[in-house]
């Protein structure tokens, strides 16, 4: 399967150029690119026309070639943001960024970030057939919000939800139920009319971190992952409230808090618009800083799917 790498236009922002100057590094011999491969595609395509009117064809050369130079910049300003956002980790953002190009590190196939940015660009059915991306996009994300509420060595718990399920139970019904068992909290499946429609009523994966006493009364995620490009459409579907009174029998001493789980690098300017919406939001960044030391046999299986979307750009 051939993966065409399409550059972006100049209109498209920083955060789809850094994208392209990430992966056109994981495509070349040398695994290096440029500020000057950006320049030079934007000014190949004449995309910066369309960033502001001109009256003439020399004003179109001359501040063509300004304004690729300044999109540029920008994309790698960007890069830089990344590189913090993904913390102090080697695995977790997997580029030397130097003033005027980046370079792919040792082993970066390996790389949680790398395969979230290749599912990000490429879609859920790029990989091999026996790997599915999106169930491998929820397997991480439940990981990296178990280790937001601390990890699985100090008590934080994770399970997947979302259907079809691998683990818990396959019915909408026994799910909830076994939910209920392993929180502690909530008791059994409410019987409603519409639950044997049910698959996972946009759920997920949930988490917490219960407490020595055993009692009710802790922090649990409810979390929604969305890997297509109209993730924006799905920020509000899950309302953690509504789900328990909708399907869960006994009320809920604290409420779930939500998250929202994408592999996508999100803006800046729609941040705080996104998080109002979708609940905590764990974007590319944030999930590849998280599960920086994921268990190694996730980590294989993300980078069987991840190698096998490269060998065809």
């Amino acid at each position: 399967m051939s993966n065409a790498l399409v550059a972006p236009a100049a209109t498209d922002g920083a955060e789809a150029h850094a994208d392209w100057l990430e992966l056109l590094a994981l495509s070349k011999d040398d695994k290096n690119s440029s500020f000057e491969d950006l320049v030079r595609e934007l000014r190949r395509s004449g995309s910066t026309e369309a960033l502001e009117d001109f009256e003439t064809i020399e004003e179109i050369t001359d501040e063509g070639s300004e304004r690729s130079q300044a999109v540029a910049e920008d994309a790698l300003g960007e890069v830089s943001d990344r590189l913090t956002a993904c913390g102090s980790h080697p695995v977790s953002y997997p580029f030397e960024v130097q003033p005027r190009y980046i370079q792919a590190r040792a082993n970066f196939d390996d790389s949680v970030y790398v395969f979230l940015l290749v599912l990000s660009t490429f879609g859920k059915d790029a990989g091999p057939s026996t790997l599915d991306g999106a169930d491998l996009f929820e397997q991480v994300s439940a990981y990296a919000a178990e280790q937001y509420l601390g990890g699985a060595d100090r008590g934080a718990k994770r399970y997947l939800f979302g259907f079809p399920r691998r683990v818990s139970p396959a019915g909408f019904r026994d799910a909830v139920d076994d939910l209920c068992v392993r929180i502690g909290e909530g008791g059994r499946s409410r019987n409603r009319p519409t639950r044997s429609d049910q698959k996972d009523a946009k759920l997920d994966l949930v988490v917490w971190r219960a407490f020595d006493d055993g009692r009710v009364g802790k922090l649990i995620g409810f979390g929604q992952c969305a890997t297509g490009h109209n993730w924006r459409t799905k920020l509000s579907e899950l309302q953690t409230p509504a789900f328990w009174k909708k399907w869960i029998t006994e009320p809920a001493a604290v409420d779930p808090v939500r998250m929202f789980f994408v592999p996508f690098r999100v803006e800046a300017i729609k941040w705080d618009d996104a998080s109002i919406d979708g609940g905590i939001l764990f974007d590319r960044c944030r999930i590849a800083s998280l599960a920086a030391n994921l268990d190694d046999a996730l980590r294989r299986s993300c980078r069987r799917w991840t190698r096998h979307v490269l060998k065809g750009i």
